[in-house]
Parts: C-alpha cells; structure tokens; sequence
C-alpha cells in the first residue's frame, strides 16, 4: 500500500511538471503555424505579382479599391485572387485568434498621411527600420496584409517576436504583454487579458 502510494505521488508530480510542457508545445506550434501560413501567402503574392505585374486577378481587373474605404471584395484577395489562380490551396485560416471569416488577405491603399506609429485598421502605416518617425508604405501605396482578428495579447506578442524579433537595427520593437505593436512588419492595439485584438501583418506592397 505504501509502495502505492509512492508510486501515485511520482505519477502525480511528473504529470505535473509534463502538463505545461504540453500545452507550451502546443501553443509554440498554433504560433508556427500561423508564420508559416504567412509565409505561405507572401510566397503566392511574389509568384502573383511576378507574373501580372500589379494585384489585378487573372483577367486583369484591378482589384483594389480607389479610396481607404474598402471595397468589401478587396477584403478577400486570398479567396477573390490567389485561391482562383491556384497560387494557394485554401483560404487563409490560422489556429490564433476566434478563426472567423475576418481572418483573412486583404489589398487596401493608403491614402492619408499617418505616422509609423499608426495602429488603426484603416490608416495603419508600416515602419522597417525603427525609426518612428519615418513610414515605409508612402500616400497611395497597395498595401497587402494579412487580418487576424480576436488575437490574444501573448499570441500576438509571440507572433510579432517570431516574424520581426525583438528588434530593429537597435531599436526595441517588441512591446511588453498587452502593450500596442507599432513598429515593424506585425501591429496590433493594446490587448487586455481576456480580451482579443486584430492583429495586422504586412506582407507586400506596390
């Protein structure tokens, strides 16, 4: 019975020292597989690009909309283009997030001034080299970016490190959990605990 016992107690502080292995290693692979469906997507764009030279779909009709105002079809370009020419074998789906219908490719034009440091959804800028100051997509540039929606704060924290690490050029990039991302390639709004932000990542421009 002792023996038991003993037994029982290894069991029950193995599994608890295993546990939150577990679910770290599960939650390492949601956030690679996220990058990886990114990369997937940045790789149709450059093969789409190469071959018709704008975002336009396959019969040639510009796709994007005319002001920031979005075309609700320009909301879909991983479906509406890169599903329809092949370039990719389903939709853009990621395991973070609420995996809604508003995870998804999106062109969208910038047409007013904004600062680096820009988080909205509709006048978000991007900055490469972390200099706040200075914007990489200028007034008018087609902006292609993937949408992630209900992100929570340590998903999008661990997304941001594994695309843009903690770092550009010197400059600091990743924010403290639940602060705002507003520089390099992924940003997102501050993030409350238990709550979900939309996550932006850049992917292309022209």
């Amino acid at each position: 019975m002792v023996e038991m016992i003993g037994v029982l107690a290894v069991v029950a502080i193995l599994t608890a020292m295993l546990i939150p292995k577990v679910f770290e290693s599960i939650n390492t692979a949601r956030i690679n597989a996220a990058a990886s469906a990114i990369n997937t997507v940045k790789s149709a764009l450059a093969t789409h690009y190469g071959k018709y030279g704008s975002f336009v779909d396959s019969t040639g009709a510009l796709f994007i909309p005319a002001t920031v105002d979005l075309d609700p079809d320009a909301q879909n370009f991983d479906t509406a283009v890169l599903l329809t020419d092949g370039l990719l074998d389903k939709r853009f789906t990621v395991k973070i997030g609420d995996q809604l219908p508003t995870n998804l490719i999106r062109v969208r034009q910038i047409v007013a001034a904004a600062l680096a440091t820009d988080i909205d959804e509709a006048s978000a800028n991007y900055d490469f080299d972390g200099v706040a100051t200075d914007v990489d997509t200028n007034d008018g540039a087609m902006v292609v970016e993937a949408v992630i929606t209900g992100v929570t704060a340590a998903d999008a924290r661990a997304l941001k490190e594994l695309i843009d690490g903690s770092d550009i050029t010197g400059v600091a990039i990743l924010p403290d959990l639940g602060d705002a991302a507003t520089l390099g390639r992924v940003k997102y709004p501050a993030i409350a605990p238990g709550t979900g932000g939309t996550v932006l990542v850049y992917l292309n421009h022209r």
